[in-house]
């Protein structure tokens, strides 16, 4: 039918009706992606990957990361598609905090970044925090408990997933030796299956609605769309929509801050949840094939 969203002219529109992509204030969420704490263990610096989601958004804005432990001179880096093979390859990497700190055993303390880091839905991140402090209480991290990772303990569950990583024993940053020789004995500063303690602090830019993002948002508002839509047809001359110009219901459409409706994001935390079901169901499809 011609009121099909996905059938409209891609693009923004002209003049007083011009529509946005995204909403002009920087970040609609501001969100904490808190993990669990077992305090299993306790030294120099814990390395690992964060993956957001595919969702409807323009980008998701880290701003800051929360640690504890003795703490000390603390840096914090960055490396885009994750870590893997760059353990020691300090060129690779961007560094976005670099502080000293007060001891903090017990609570948690921001590492707020100099400047914010961008991720694009999908995207894998490495992030690498570091205490050049020496000791072996500088930075609390766990064991890793699960294949994937720890999942947030809260609704931030939804943008993104904090992988395993690994644990670093040197006091100097990305070296693959020991500053103190008593802890050589232990073999390499790297320690695999590790798992982060702390928190993430970012924000989410959500996409504003056009035709051309109409696919990737919630099915709950795509639905809403179609029944605005439905009054371009010729049998809905009885709805005072019907009377507006195209153009019109479109501007208004795009105006909708879709991600304050509290049912709208229960129906994508669903629709998350479904097709990750199915793609576990998938893979082990695959798997009994072979």
């Amino acid at each position: 039918p011609f009121f099909d969203p996905q059938r409209m002219e891609v693009g923004l529109g002209e003049g007083p009706l011009q529509r946005q992509l995204a909403a002009e204030k920087l970040v609609h969420q501001s969100v904490s992606a808190e993990t669990a704490d077992y305090e299993d263990h306790t030294f120099a610096g814990i390395m690992f990957d964060i993956r957001t989601h595919k969702l409807p958004a323009e980008y998701i804005e880290v701003q800051s990361i929360w640690l504890r432990g003795d703490l000390g001179p603390i840096t914090v880096w960055s490396t885009p598609g994750g870590f893997a093979g760059k353990q020691e390859e300090k060129d690779a990497w961007t560094c976005h905090h670099n502080q000293t700190h007060n001891p903090s055993p017990v609570h948690l303390r921001e590492m707020r970044f100099n400047e914010p880091l961008r991720l694009e839905p999908g995207a894998t991140q490495g992030l690498y925090a570091h205490s050049a402090m020496p000791g072996d209480e500088q930075i609390v991290y766990d064991n890793q408990r699960s294949k994937l990772g720890r999942k947030p303990r809260d609704s931030s569950e939804l943008h993104m997933d904090i992988l395993p990583g690994m644990a670093h024993l040197s006091d100097a940053p990305f070296s693959g030796e020991y500053q103190n020789q008593f802890w050589g004995w232990w073999g390499t500063p790297w320690r695999s299956s590790r798992e982060f303690v702390g928190r993430i602090s970012y924000g989410v830019r959500w996409l504003l609605w056009n035709p051309d993002v109409h696919s990737q948002m919630p099915p709950l508002f795509q639905k809403m769309v179609w029944a605005v839509l439905m009054s371009r047809h010729v049998r809905a001359r009885g709805s005072f929509l019907h009377h507006l110009e195209t153009d019109m219901l479109l501007f208004i459409l795009n105006k909708v801050e879709w991600w304050e409706a509290p049912a709208v994001m229960d129906d994508l935390r669903e629709t998350r949840k479904g097709g990750a079901r199915k793609g576990k169901k998938k893979a082990k499809s695959s798997r009994e094939r072979r």
